[in-house]
């Protein structure tokens, strides 16, 4: 499968569509959540902690969780029927999960995005900021 420029790897997989359901029904608000591995490219499984679990509006299921050992690691995946979506990212990788062909996902490294560079404030249109001591006293 090609990448797009804002994908480094890409492939097609098969998910377990009864996984978001069995974790949603283990999760409680009131305990640690349940713990899956993404199983995300050959050389990239990333353990995860259900965080939350909620209903989508359309009757689907939303995990959010945290990716262990990754103090700011995170991943989202969505469900509603047999389509699955989500990202997970972390320091140092991002991956994206969409839909494919009926019953598959595509899984996708997304290439880093670096930072603009440094630069002036953007100015604002508007009007000019109060004085800083009202009537001009000090």
């Amino acid at each position: 499968m090609k990448a797009s420029n804002a994908e480094v790897v890409v492939r097609t997989a098969a998910p377990d569509f009864n996984l978001l359901r069995g974790l949603a029904a283990r999760h409680t608000d009131t305990a640690d959540g349940p713990t899956f591995t993404l199983d995300l490219f050959d050389d990239m499984a990333l353990d995860a902690q259900v965080m939350r679990a909620e209903r989508t509006p359309d009757g689907g299921i939303a995990i959010i969780a945290r990716l262990i050992g990754f103090p700011l690691g995170s991943a989202v995946l969505v469900q509603n029927g047999n389509l699955m979506t989500g990202s997970g990212t972390f320091p140092g990788g991002s991956y994206s999960i969409l839909p494919a062909e009926p019953g598959t996902v595509r899984l996708a490294q997304l290439a880093p995005q670096p930072l603009p560079p440094d630069g002036e404030p953007a100015a604002a249109e508007g009007a000019p900021p109060p004085p800083a001591h009202p009537g001009g006293a000090h």
